[in-house]
């Protein structure tokens, strides 16, 4: 729950806190916007895709943000460890469209994990 976020949150420079901030406060418009959206677990880039639908962050933006400020190389392990109370992320290469590359359409494509 948002406890053990906080508690995560609690060793993180005040760059790395805002970071999260914005993605947690995004996912919380997005969960506004779009409330099916959350019924079960999602891609990171059906995460991004519907960001980017409702002009609420790019998608690329949130990847930059979460690999530049927060040091992590998968932004949907980011989201798994400080947004697992907004969002279930689904696990890489599960589901429809595994296969395919983040830019391959709205909707389609793996989490964008491994570096280009």
């Amino acid at each position: 729950g948002f406890e053990t976020v906080a508690a995560m949150m609690a060793g993180l420079t005040a760059k790395q806190r805002s970071v999260i901030n914005n993605i947690r406060a995004a996912l919380q418009m997005l969960r506004q916007l779009e409330p099916g959206f959350f019924a079960g677990p999602v891609r990171f880039a059906d995460v991004a895709h519907a960001m980017e639908r409702h002009s609420i962050m790019k998608g690329r933006k949130m990847i930059f943000a979460i690999k530049g400020g927060l040091q992590y190389e998968s932004p949907a392990e980011a989201l798994r460890d400080y947004c697992a109370d907004l969002v279930e992320i689904r696990e890489r290469g599960r589901g429809p469209g595994a296969a395919a590359g983040f830019g391959a359409g709205a909707g389609q494509g793996p989490e964008p994990e491994q570096p280009a």
